[in-house]
């Protein structure tokens, strides 16, 4: 079964938000390695991931999520994930992720930690 994730690229004055829709499995793991190639934060750069349509993740989406962490933090990026949803929140929980994750309920809180507040979409 070939399986799709939508992703969708917002740019924001001081940071970009990666918006997720589908499941993040083995099946969609490439294509979610090559938007954080292209997209993910650069040297002192921020990304946040908005998870916020994502229905599933398995041990393959969880470690592309943390290796994508592992990278930014490498290059003194920021990557912050946008997640209310319980299921998500709870297999954050159960692997312990969420102790090495930073996870907000929405942009604006996000943005609160960073000491910003969103911005309108770039239009260019």
């Amino acid at each position: 079964m070939l399986q799709h994730l939508d992703i969708e690229i917002q740019a924001r004055e001081n940071y970009r938000v990666l918006r997720l829709g589908g499941d993040v499995d083995i099946f969609t793991c490439a294509e979610l390695k090559d938007a954080f190639h292209q997209h993910g934060p650069g040297e002192s750069a921020t990304l946040m991931v908005d998870l916020e349509r994502v229905r599933y993740i398995d041990s393959m989406g969880l470690g592309t999520l943390l290796a994508a962490v592992t990278g930014a933090r490498h290059r003194h990026g920021c990557l912050l994930f946008i997640c209310h949803q319980p299921h998500l929140l709870k297999l954050f929980t159960v692997t312990g992720l969420h102790r090495v994750i930073d996870i907000f309920p929405t942009e604006e809180e996000a943005c609160k930690e960073l000491g910003r507040r969103p911005l309108p979409v770039s239009r260019s």
